[in-house]
């Protein structure tokens, strides 16, 4: 996925069902705004930090990789935290309230990891 280094004003990006390992390549992207990864090799949910500069991302489709583990609502929780402006996470929209004041107080709060 080395190759959108190159497109940074790529709005809509689906690489579900490739194998992918890192999130590094698409830091870059900055005006993503849609990002489907399903069903690749995502190990660790620390690659999202990878997804941090990109302020314009409003959905992300991660499902189905290792990183999402056997707790979703743990995953799903800390998913958000890393990445507040989230719209619509796995095809889920609307933040539930404990979802909302997950996002909102989760500075203070450790990430947990898989």
């Amino acid at each position: 996925i080395s190759i959108f280094t190159q497109i940074p004003h790529i709005e809509v990006l689906t690489l579900s069902v490739n194998s992918i390992l890192s999130l590094s390549p698409l830091s870059g992207c900055v005006c993503l705004s849609e990002l489907y990864l399903r069903r690749n090799l995502v190990t660790s949910l620390s690659e999202l930090s990878h997804l941090r500069p990109l302020t314009r991302l409003r959905v992300l489709w991660l499902a189905e990789n290792p990183c999402c583990g056997t707790d979703p609502s743990q995953y799903r929780l800390n998913v958000l935290r890393c990445l507040p402006r989230l719209h619509k996470l796995d095809n889920q929209g609307q933040l539930s309230s404990v979802e909302t004041m997950f996002v909102f107080w989760g500075s203070m709060l450790p990430v947990l990891k898989p």
